[in-house]
């Protein structure tokens, strides 16, 4: 990844940062955290499935912007598909959120 590349990639986490904190509640200084709360943990995870699916990034890649492995990545990854694949209460938020982050532009 070059330097330009890389801004554009921050750019995109930033955003998403935005809009998942602004959604839940959540400060993104929490979001980047060690913290494992489940609502943080949701938080972090709705971020590494936009990145991923909206944005196209690598596991690795998204590793470097939030701090973690690509392991937690792919992990993260499998819990938000499979919440978007059920029904359940608790899946409405996730659902929520990922919907208004795929109708963002940016």
């Amino acid at each position: 990844m070059n330097n330009e590349q890389l801004k554009e990639m921050f750019r995109h986490r930033d955003n998403l940062m935005r809009i998942v904190s602004e959604e839940t509640n959540i400060a993104p200084v929490a979001i980047m955290s060690k913290l494992r709360l489940r609502e943080v943990v949701q938080a972090r995870q709705i971020i590494m499935w936009a990145m991923i699916r909206k944005h196209g990034y690598s596991t690795m890649q998204i590793g470097t912007a939030l701090g973690r492995t690509h392991g937690t990545i792919w992990h993260g990854l499998r819990c938000i598909d499979d919440a978007l694949s059920i029904n359940a209460p608790y899946t409405r938020e996730i659902k929520r959120i990922c919907e208004i982050i795929k109708n963002q532009t940016t």
